[in-house]
């Protein structure tokens, strides 16, 4: 494991502890099993396309948290994708809630919380999702490799979260499918100088994510000339997805 914030650290830890209690539940083989009764992954990234992905995100909430009722919300607007992240809260019911929002909704689930062990992808390709994210400031390059690798053997996407150049030159020795880059400064502008500098790297058989989700038109219009294949968006930008899709298509 790499060296990571004190703050991640802890979740790292106490995510270790509850991946144990249920490998002892439910063993490796009972947990494939289940993962190749489901239906098959809705793709993610893996087709050629001259329009931009638009995936929305699921947080967890201690208020007014119903998942499936967002993921329904977030696909009748017309989103590409929803996506899962309950990490910041250490919330503990996470697969569950995946499993929940595949069952719900026709469009791919994308798994973004933390992964950093093989009985996780499984997991989460039981839970039903298409594609999860492997953040690379968190695992060293054989075991980021390895679990890409493993990744795509559970018929998923891989996205490999990059930090810096050194992360990004990392990944790219074994051609990963997708690579999502975000950051935003410190006054809170979305860091478009710095994921330019890291997309002149990306060949072009590697697709790019943006994974800061856009706030604003004008955030969409930045990220648009370094011609992603997937952003993620803010909530209140759903109702502007058409003119999100006509902003891309210009690019």
């Amino acid at each position: 494991m790499k060296t990571v914030l004190p703050q991640v650290e802890d979740i790292i830890a106490l995510k270790r502890d509850r991946l144990a209690q249920r490998q002892a539940q439910t063993p490796m083989n009972a947990l494939r099993a289940l993962a190749g009764m489901q239906r098959r992954p809705e793709p993610v990234l893996s087709t050629v396309t001259d329009t931009v992905m638009i995936f929305g995100q699921i947080t967890h909430s201690p208020l007014n948290y119903d998942p499936v009722t967002i993921a329904l919300s977030y696909w009748k607007a017309g989103l590409d994708a929803v996506s899962m992240f309950t990490d910041d809260t250490v919330y503990e019911g996470s697969v569950n809630d995946l499993t929940l929002i595949a069952r719900a909704v026709p469009v791919p689930t994308i798994n973004l919380n933390y992964v950093f062990d093989e009985y996780q992808i499984v997991e989460s390709r039981a839970a039903g999702a298409s594609a999860l994210t492997l953040y690379a400031s968190l695992l060293d390059p054989n075991a980021l490799r390895t679990l890409a690798s493993t990744t795509l053997r559970n018929r998923m996407t891989a996205i490999i979260d990059v930090t810096d150049a050194e992360e990004l030159h990392n990944t790219l020795d074994f051609c990963p499918p997708a690579i999502s880059l975000g950051k935003r400064n410190a006054s809170g502008d979305l860091d478009v100088r710095w994921m330019h500098y890291l997309r002149s790297f990306v060949p072009a058989c590697t697709r790019i994510v943006i994974s800061t989700p856009l706030a604003s038109l004008e955030e969409a219009k930045a990220v648009a000339l370094m011609r992603p294949q997937a952003v993620f968006v803010e909530p209140q930008l759903i109702p502007s997805l058409e003119t999100i899709r006509s902003i891309f298509a210009q690019n």
